[in-house]
């Protein structure tokens, strides 16, 4: 394990911000603005924001339409082997329509629906188990 997988302390100050639907700032987010933030914020990376691209967070189809769109784009790699940060797609029902940040194999940090952001396993004995679709790394400039 990293340096970076095991010291986790970064990820305190995304904990506990409120679920916004698309929402993109420190004000609140949904799933993808959390995503978003946290990589601009501490990766210094500007993921696109999609949020015109679909009416709320609950329309489970057009986020997976996205999804399915931009994981054909030479912006985003798939990968076999997380690192930090990358981006970890699961399935509610049948639609890949909601995403996290892996930390380290089986943890991630993901804005929970009506909540607020968190970190959470998302492996064996969890909830978002064998829910996990593909995991994809930005490649953008």
């Amino acid at each position: 394990m990293t340096q970076a997988q095991g010291d986790l302390r970064w990820t305190q100050a995304f904990i506990g911000l409120p679920f916004a639907d698309k929402g993109r700032d420190w004000t609140g987010c949904d799933c993808w603005g959390f995503v978003r933030l946290v990589h601009a914020e501490h990766a210094g990376n500007a993921l696109p924001s999609y949020a015109g691209l679909y009416p709320s967070s609950a329309e489970q189809r057009e986020v997976a339409a996205i999804v399915a769109r931009e994981a054909q784009s030479p912006l985003w790699l798939k990968v076999d082997a997380p690192q930090p940060l990358d981006i970890l797609w699961f399935r509610r029902g049948r639609l890949d329509a909601h995403c996290g940040l892996f930390l380290r194999p089986g943890l991630m940090m993901h804005m929970v629906e009506e909540d607020c952001s968190k970190i959470e396993r998302y492996d064996d004995g969890s909830s978002w188990a064998g829910k996990l679709t593909g995991i994809y790394r930005w490649r953008g400039a």
